[in-house]
């Protein structure tokens, strides 16, 4: 291959990375009234869960790294809890929603994907398989089929809903002991 093609090469390697970058960075941002609109007939006031102390120990295990923020936003009325939870992928961001009811998944959305590949895990059909997921001693009770080539993404997810179910366990007891349930 002459010089000239190996820069033309290169060349469009980098405008293809560039493209991706820009992709990336211009994803639609997540749509929270809307999926608490959906979540709620009536929203409720959202509460703050702060992430201190053993709570913040367990929701860095859980995601493998710490949260970006040192608290949650929730949305509570009855047994239903509403939460939007953010956790990186392999070089990205996936924003989620989660309705939680009587300690199961009711619904998860994923809101803003910024990564390059593994889109799927937004599809129904994948996410359906979190429906109705619940936890058994900290860990989903059930398996989570994989996306070829989004091993991170899936993981991501499946992190995002352990954590979505476990701050929910979280909140009850927090609300049932202050005595707001």
């Amino acid at each position: 291959m002459s010089s000239k093609h190996a820069l033309l090469g290169f060349g469009a390697a980098a405008v293809l990375s560039v493209c991706r970058i820009i992709a990336a960075e211009s994803a639609p941002a997540a749509d929270t009234p809307g999926f608490i609109a959906g979540a709620f007939r009536n929203p409720p006031v959202p509460a703050k869960l702060a992430l201190a102390g053993p709570l913040a120990v367990r929701v860095s295990q859980i995601l493998g790294h710490k949260y970006a923020q040192p608290e949650i936003t929730y949305w509570r009325e009855a047994d239903v809890t509403a939460w939007i939870l953010q956790s990186k992928a392999k070089s990205g961001r996936i924003t989620a929603g989660f309705v939680i009811k009587d300690g199961k998944v009711a619904t998860c959305e994923v809101l803003a994907y910024t990564e390059s590949r593994g889109r799927e895990i937004r599809s129904p059909r994948f996410l359906k398989q979190l429906t109705g997921t619940s936890l058994r001693d900290g860990q989903l009770d059930r398996e989570v089929d994989g996306i070829t080539g989004a091993t991170l993404s899936v993981n991501a997810l499946r992190n995002l809903t352990r954590l979505a179910l476990t701050l929910d366990g979280t909140a009850r007891d927090k609300d049932t002991a202050s005595g707001t349930l």
